[in-house]
């Protein structure tokens, strides 16, 4: 019914993202790695009651907090699968900013029980998995009223998820921003509200030849780099030392 298809396009929406958003560091990537189905929606349905939420002049936001991430991690280790390929990357990063480099054979534990517990947030610009597919899922028409990524309804939300992510960026100030994905570093500056008029981006080279982008505003300071899941280690490390050693971060 389309009012349930409003209903269900509203919901993920407005659902951001996972952990603790204030005064934390973000990786913000551009969707999710999965479609979206009946199954996934009627657990955001049931879990939206004890969703963590903000209040922002145009709306309200959920996220999902750290506890339920790791209980489920603890119930079903098939969730383990996307922390694993992305969460891995990620906690490094994370651990390496206040303790000594954590072993490789700790990771997925520490990325299922302490990543998202504290001052570490994941989101992502769109709304919706495999959204910038030419071709959605079939599923999509029934569940959200949607078949392509060009549906005016689809840029309408997109529009207001867009702002409300930029309203929570002035609310929570994060520590650092860390977006994934250099070929779509304009729609992360414009869309995150990066760019401003007296600060331009800073281009620097790292080891082996590898772009980064470091942005400066006043409520964020973030950098655009290669997504987590193919970036290297050596990348990693050079934008950890910029992390603690030129930003101060602390967590």
């Amino acid at each position: 019914m389309p009012g349930d298809a409003d209903k269900n396009l509203d919901l993920v929406n407005r659902f951001i993202g996972w952990g603790d958003p204030r005064n934390s560091l973000w990786f913000v990537g551009l969707e999710e790695g999965e479609k979206f189905d009946r199954e996934y929606l009627e657990i955001l349905k049931v879990r939206q009651q004890s969703f963590h939420s903000a209040y922002g002049t145009t709306g309200e936001l959920y996220w999902q907090s750290a506890d339920m991430m790791a209980s489920e991690a603890k119930a079903k280790p098939e969730n383990r699968r996307p922390i694993r390929k992305l969460g891995r990357a990620e906690a490094r990063i994370r651990w390496e900013l206040d303790r000594e480099p954590v072993s490789n054979d700790r990771l997925d534990e520490y990325a299922a029980d302490q990543l998202w517990r504290a001052h570490t947030f994941h989101c992502n610009l769109y709304t919706l998995g495999y959204q910038r597919r030419k071709e959605f899922p079939s599923e999509y028409a029934e569940l959200f009223g949607l078949k392509c990524s060009s549906d005016q309804k689809l840029k309408v939300a997109q529009a207001e998820r867009h702002r409300w992510l930029r309203e929570l960026v002035g609310q929570c100030l994060p520590a650092a921003i860390l977006c994934l994905g250099l070929q779509s570093e304009e729609q992360f500056a414009s869309l995150l509200g990066l760019l401003t008029k007296d600060e331009k981006p800073e281009p620097r080279l790292l080891g082996w030849g590898r772009r980064i982008s470091i942005y400066r505003s006043k409520t964020a300071r973030a950098i655009v780099m290669t997504h987590l899941s193919w970036a290297s280690r050596q990348t990693q490390r050079d934008v950890i030392a910029i992390l603690r050693d030129e930003w101060a971060v602390s967590l």
